[in-house]
């Protein structure tokens, strides 16, 4: 048994519009915008890949539980286990939330890979002793992500897939 742990915005979804909002703590209208945070293109079919090889699958995020909620529900994703802010006293880049999910997902952090779009995604990954993708197309940060030294780069989803694919293999 394997898994993957998604970073939330800007790694499955383009969060941009609702940032302004998110920051001010206006959660009406974050909620309001979902229908137009839209997933990245292949991420959707990337997960009903992983459903269908029984590759269990987290998101562990910075963001609110009903928010992150609310995101799955819309895009009809099947995911097994979600870490959200209020889960843990620590956030990323400490590991804390990676180690979380792995005790739900009942899995050797060796088992899992990760993936974000942010150089904390990356150093949490490398502090609970994951192996980590960076995600470039909603990186904000290339220089300080690269920086992070992940040990895979996907510049798009279908060469998100592509590793997946080969690191499960």
């Amino acid at each position: 048994m394997s898994a993957l742990i998604f970073d939330l915005d800007m790694t499955l979804i383009n969060s941009k519009k609702a940032e302004v909002y998110r920051t001010a703590r206006k959660w009406k209208k974050v909620y309001e915008l979902i229908p137009y945070l839209t997933s990245y293109p292949g991420i959707s079919e990337l997960i009903n890949y992983l459903n269908g090889k029984k590759i269990k699958i987290a998101i562990v995020t910075s963001a609110p539980r009903p928010y992150c909620e609310k995101i799955i529900e819309y895009n009809k994703w099947e995911i097994n286990e979600t870490v959200c802010f209020h889960d843990t006293t620590k956030k990323k880049p400490d590991p804390e939330p990676l180690f979380k999910a792995s005790e739900l997902l009942k899995l050797d952090n060796s088992q899992i890979l990760t993936a974000g779009d942010l150089d904390s995604d990356i150093i949490s990954a490398k502090k609970a002793g994951m192996k980590s993708i960076a995600c470039l197309w909603g990186s904000e940060n290339k220089n300080n992500l690269m920086k992070a030294a992940p040990d895979y780069v996907a510049n798009n989803t279908f060469e998100l897939k592509s590793i997946i694919e080969n690191y499960f293999t």
